[in-house]
């Protein structure tokens, strides 16, 4: 095993501070996990808690002042088996430092807590063949299983929304008492996003070099199938001559997009679908769109649409999303489940050719008072952790 420590400040000397491990298997800009991650760790240095993170490799130049990011090196042919080996290696170097808590924002063995942004894997149709056969099914269900098995662990779990705990309850049983659902995570620039909003829509247009009545669609997400930006394509296809004129879908994420542009030709739509690749400028980007559309496949929780919501946005989107729910008060569009291209495309055309319709629900979203709570999450870890690195403290100096 090598290991690399690529970042990070000396701090004060040891034991003078808490010290928090934070493990992920892969860092990179955008990702929403990533994001999730950082800023978690960001809030843990402001309650002046040392951090360490350890990962399989860290995509990017930024480092937080004070911390040191250790990349775990090893061989593996796939993503399972390096998955796996991290989890031995991790466990094998965690041992040997005196860390107060490990948070794992992967399923890894050994973890206090756990920070849980998917669905199950071992949900929906898996065929015998691969539960015989599989090593990736293999892999990553014992994983799973080590952290939602009701006598595996004791970890807290970390979770998005209640749909989100139950999916896993029901597959594993996992006593109530272990899972914290989290509040949202909206980002702080979004916080002034309606009040934003005029200014930031005349500018961003300009730039999409879009007209007065061009209608703007956004999608936002790396994840492109998940995200069915597919599906939105195909509903294109099915508006008229007219509303398809006017209409343009803009996709934000960073993922290979060169069957999408071939599916997008064979529709007949590829002059009205752009893909902008992973950017910083989401807030301007969603001022600027009349509608967010997520017909999403898998979506555990979708912060996109939260955002969307704090800058006036209005919102369309599938029942499977985990705030589908807040959509819905919001005055958003939900679809129901199971998804029906068909409803969708209904919907999209519907919208598009009832007169005045956009501009209502972009009002509602507008007049819409965003919670205070959904930009806590981030806080709302750092108390959980610092209560659970000071009790064992307090336990430590009794014995």
């Amino acid at each position: 095993m090598k290991a690399d420590d690529i970042g990070g400040g000396e701090g004060r000397p040891p034991g003078c501070k808490p010290k928090v491990a934070v493990s992920i298997y892969r860092y990179f800009p955008y990702g929403g996990l990533q994001k999730d991650m950082l800023h978690t760790v960001q809030a843990l240095l402001r309650r002046d808690i040392d951090v360490k993170i350890f990962c399989m490799s860290w995509e990017s130049n930024d480092i937080p002042e004070g911390v040191q990011v250790r990349r775990l090196r090893f061989r593996g042919l796939t993503n399972a088996r390096k998955a796996r080996k991290f989890d031995l290696t991790l466990e094998r170097v965690l041992k040997k430092r005196n860390f107060d808590l490990h948070l794992s924002f992967n399923k890894v063995s050994g973890a206090d807590c756990y920070f849980v942004d998917d669905l199950p894997f071992a949900r929906g149709k898996i065929s015998w063949w691969q539960r015989i056969f599989s090593s990736r099914f293999r892999i990553y269900s014992k994983m799973e299983r080590q952290v939602f098995g009701r006598n595996s662990s004791s970890a807290e779990i970390f979770c998005l929304t209640p749909e989100q705990k139950k999916r896993y309850q029901a597959i594993y049983s996992t006593p109530e008492s272990r899972f914290t659902i989290l509040p949202p995570g909206v980002d702080e620039r979004f916080r002034n996003g309606i009040a934003c909003r005029k200014a930031r829509r005349e500018a961003m247009r300009n730039e999409l070099k879009l007209k007065e009545d061009d209608v703007a669609l956004l999608m936002i997400g790396s994840a492109f199938y998940g995200k069915g930006v597919d599906r939105a394509i195909a509903a294109m296809n099915a508006l008229s001559a007219e509303n398809l004129k006017h209409c343009k879908l803009f996709v934000v994420g960073r993922n290979d997009h060169d069957r999408l542009d071939m599916f997008a030709r064979r529709c007949g739509v590829d002059d009205r679908v752009f893909f902008l690749d992973a950017r910083n400028d989401i807030p301007e980007l969603l001022s600027a769109a009349d509608l967010l559309v997520n017909p999403a496949r898998s979506d555990a929780a979708g912060v996109v649409l939260l955002e969307a919501l704090c800058c006036g946005t209005p919102v369309l989107c599938t029942g499977n999303c985990g705030y589908a729910q807040v959509v819905e008060d919001a005055g958003g569009i939900v679809l129901s489940h199971p998804f029906r291209q068909t409803k969708f495309n209904r919907m999209l055309k519907l919208l598009l050719s009832m007169p005045g319709r956009l501009e209502e629900l972009q009002q509602t979203a507008i007049d819409w008072t965003v919670p205070e709570e959904f930009f806590s999450r981030y806080e709302a870890i750092a108390d959980i952790i610092e209560k659970k690195v000071h009790d064992a403290c307090c336990i430590e100096s009794s014995i």
